[in-house]
């Protein structure tokens, strides 16, 4: 597989050491951020947040002929996302791709999800932009079973912007799914200490919700069955 000449990435010997060192920095960031990440992210214009937000209920839709109106409402939308160049977006040239990503890999055509993806990776201008591509590149690496991909990728992500627990919650799966388990023990133990699992507004309460299926697999681990534990108890506002 091609690789960008920004992800210069090979396999370390030991996951393990690395997510120690991601999460370190991780730690680090809670103190100092560096410009150009959380404060513009993520840049969002109307029309592509009306897309996701189709693509997301497409994904919910358990009746087909639904699920299809609102697949079909997304591809009209990103036509014309497209004929906009971008609707106003800062680099169109990274968000086309990116938002074409984002419906295949999800509702279409996983090769062309992977072609778009990686044009997105070349594209990418500021840091922020760089994350969330690496971030896509891992999650498409991962449901089409390219475990190492999808750790290097995962790994790029949150060496970027070491705050997104969406990135960290992503690469968990990676490294679980690549037969990784101590790596990714390193960080479930370390989830609680990230975010308040009670808590709405908590990402990785999003995503051990939304990503249920995945991570319940791995459910013999002490560490997963303390999260959905924590996360079974009374929600905050």
């Amino acid at each position: 597989m091609r690789k960008s000449i920004k992800n210069d990435l090979s396999r370390p010997a030991n996951w393990r050491g690395q997510i120690k060192g991601l999460l370190k920095k991780r730690a680090d960031a809670e103190l100092e951020v560096p410009i150009g990440l959380l404060d513009c992210v993520y840049e969002r214009v109307p029309l592509q947040q009306e897309i996701v937000m189709d693509i997301n209920e497409a994904l919910s839709e358990t009746d087909p002929q639904a699920r299809q109106r609102k697949k079909s409402e997304a591809k009209k939308k990103l036509a014309q996302f497209h004929r906009m160049n971008g609707a106003g977006h800062s680099t169109p040239t990274w968000i086309r791709p990116t938002m074409d990503f984002c419906f295949n890999n999800l509702l279409g055509d996983r090769a062309l999800a992977e072609a778009r993806g990686l044009q997105a990776l070349e594209a990418a201008k500021a840091p922020w932009q760089l994350a969330i591509s690496n971030a896509n590149l891992c999650q498409l690496f991962r449901r089409t079973n390219r475990h190492v991909q999808a750790i290097e990728y995962g790994c790029r992500a949150v060496e970027l912007d070491p705050r997104n627990d969406g990135f960290w919650a992503d690469l968990t799966l990676a490294l679980l799914d690549g037969g990784e388990s101590r790596a990714a023990r390193e960080i479930l133990n370390k989830v609680s200490r990230m975010t308040d699992l009670h808590s709405r507004k908590s990402i990785w309460r999003a995503h051990l919700i939304g990503y249920k299926d995945d991570f319940i697999r791995f459910s013999d681990l002490p560490e997963i069955r303390q999260l959905y534990d924590i996360i079974s108890n009374r929600i905050k506002d």
